[in-house]
């Protein structure tokens, strides 16, 4: 566009605009893409308001693209369920486990591979997530342990290792194609969340067909225990959440749950 000399002050909503266009359609993004990569500008041109280097924030207003909700994180049926445990266990079992332990905890995948042992309190039995791994990165997230948890953790032998070592670790610094029961363990470094999806791609997508996520069992989570009787308050601070709100998209189906409630709850006169 020739805007080698334009300042930053002189700048419009027309200028980023029609450079989010260009590069949409150059790199062939989808309306999910254009809204993610318009919010990261939007960020950084607030920030130049709070340093005073423009007055307002040309973006700021900007409209989003209307995009289709993705499935990807829609939890799997439980026929599919059936399959990726059968499959995990059959061919990694320690992936299986961070699997479950996600289900149990609701800690998101880049969360579990930064946890060290030392953040996990067997007698107190509460994990803990400290502020730079966490998503707020700016307070402590105690998340309950439960008696499943409890003695997965017992299993895997977490007491064996030293506190420093990833619960889901790995024994290199770098990347490396390792036999599978070295790697997802209690290790000295952590793997790389890049890794986890890479191999649950071969694993779920590929092999078994099933286009679900690893982070997709939170829903799956979510969606057993609201209809096991847990509290939707008690779930948004399992999850970390501030607000229902942000709990109620993992649920997905409540609609058997008030069904079961109302059934639960009626009387004969």
């Amino acid at each position: 566009k020739k805007w080698d000399e334009l300042k930053l002050k002189d700048s419009s909503k027309m200028h980023f605009r029609q450079c989010l266009e260009i590069v949409k359609e150059k790199r062939k993004w989808g309306n999910r893409t254009y809204n993610n990569n318009l919010g990261y500008i939007k960020t950084i041109l607030q920030e130049c308001v709070d340093m005073e280097m423009i007055k307002i924030n040309p973006m700021m207003k900007a409209p989003t693209l209307k995009q289709e909700q993705s499935s990807l994180h829609d939890p799997p049926s439980e026929k599919e369920f059936k399959r990726i445990k059968n499959q995990l266990i059959a061919n990694h079992p320690n992936l299986w486990n961070a699997f479950c332990f996600q289900y149990h905890t609701g800690i998101r995948p880049g969360e579990i591979l930064d946890l060290q042992l030392k953040h996990i309190d067997l007698e107190q039995r509460i994990i803990i997530i400290v502020p730079e791994n966490n998503k707020s990165r700016t307070k402590i997230r105690y998340v309950p342990m439960n008696s499943y948890l409890y003695d997965l953790l017992i299993n895997i032998g977490i007491q064996r290792y030293d506190n420093e070592y990833y619960l889901f670790g790995t024994p290199v610094p770098y990347g490396a194609k390792l036999p599978k029961d070295r790697t997802f363990k209690p290790n000295k470094y952590a793997i790389k969340r890049k890794t986890l999806s890479n191999l649950w791609k071969v694993l779920i997508k590929d092999e078994l067909g099933i286009n679900r996520t690893f982070y997709s069992g939170k829903k799956l989570s979510a969606n057993h225990k609201i209809e096991d009787g847990m509290s939707e308050d008690a779930l948004r601070h399992l999850f970390g959440h501030s607000s229902t709100m942000m709990t109620n998209i993992y649920i997905t189906e409540k609609r058997n749950v008030y069904k079961n409630q109302v059934n639960n709850h009626s009387r004969k006169i």
